[in-house]
């Protein structure tokens, strides 16, 4: 089945269980979506081919419980985009969307999509807890964008012009087991906000210009990060990342573990936070292999009460007066 021109307009409201496959719809250029779906549920698109749409490939407003996948879109302003709606989308490949190649306002699921040549491979701005995973996003402006707390895990991000991954604002965002490799700028970068960055593969960050980034960078108005067992490496490339992790200004309860070795040309972490603890190379977690690990910290609470600014810290057994951990920790959020 062809459509040329005018795109596709479903309009269903309480209507259950449509299907529509295997449609090639060329847009030619028009602002219209190719395909547009309003209230409906249980909707699912798969297997068609949309090009050449100024608008949207796929649009969904108010619809829920809907499946988007195996679909093929190709140079369109947005590939698939969803207003309000539950979308599970999936296994679509996605080729040059000049604004974003997936986006969500609500509720989705997005995993295991190929995407190129785009402006932001996938956007979330949703209140709901999103889930985006397993996609690989190569050659786009910003790998991943997200606003509010999403869990990003299993991502491959190569070749990002600017960021990787863009946390505009964390709230409890999750950020695990990513690879982001060769990053214009930094692999991710988080705003604001609360965060947890585990066991990320960072290499070759800074490629648009050498030392001028890092792999990761906390911004000012981030107010509690954990960043752990990541593997971060500067790479080969003749542009490197002045540093692993920068931690600007202001930005405050960040906590850091393990190996950083060679992650940045001038070092591994350029730390101006407030209240930033460093422990490597374990994990904050692991408390029985901390006996005699030394802490570096910019500022923190002594048990006894007394406030330190700067210097080292050294967690033994065989020194009572040193601070516990989990005191460090508590105080940092306060």
């Amino acid at each position: 089945m062809k459509s040329n021109g005018q795109g596709v307009v479903i309009t269903n409201s309480g209507t259950s269980c449509s299907v529509i496959t295997n449609l090639n719809i060329n847009v030619n250029h028009s602002p219209a979506s190719a395909i547009t779906s309003n209230g409906s549920y249980n909707t699912v698109i798969s297997k068609c081919i949309i090009v050449n749409s100024l608008g949207r490939a796929i649009s969904f407003r108010a619809s829920h419980l809907c499946l988007v996948h195996e679909n093929t879109i190709y140079g369109c302003n947005t590939g698939i985009e969803g207003f309000i709606s539950t979308l599970t989308i999936k296994n679509n490949t996605i080729h040059s969307s000049t604004n974003c190649a997936i986006g969500s306002n609500s509720r989705a699921f997005i995993s295991d999509n190929t995407i190129f040549n785009s402006g932001v491979g996938v956007r979330v701005t949703s209140y709901d807890s999103c889930s985006i995973s397993n996609n690989i996003i190569q050659s786009c402006n910003i790998g991943i964008e997200s606003t509010y707390g999403h869990k990003i895990s299993g991502n491959h991000i190569l070749y990002a012009k600017f960021a990787g991954i863009n946390i505009q604002s964390g709230n409890g965002a999750i950020i695990s087991e990513n690879h982001l490799s060769y990053s214009g700028k930094e692999a991710i970068v988080v705003e604001s906000g609360d965060v947890f960055i585990v066991r990320n593969h960072i290499t070759s960050s800074s490629q648009e210009s050498h030392l001028s980034y890092a792999g990761l960078l906390l911004k000012g108005d981030v107010t509690c990060a954990v960043v752990s067992q990541n593997y971060m490496k500067k790479g080969g490339n003749a542009n490197k990342p002045s540093y692993g992790i920068i931690v600007e200004a202001n930005a405050k309860g960040v906590i850091i573990s393990g190996d950083l070795t060679d992650s940045g040309e001038h070092g591994a972490i350029n730390d101006h936070g407030v209240g930033t603890i460093i422990d490597s190379p374990y994990t904050l977690f692991e408390k029985e292999k901390l006996d005699g690990i030394e802490v570096h910290a910019n500022n923190y609470i002594h048990p006894t009460g007394k406030y330190v600014a700067g210097g080292h810290i050294t967690i033994s057994a065989a020194a009572p007066v040193a601070p516990n951990i989990y005191d460090i920790w508590i105080d940092t959020n306060e």
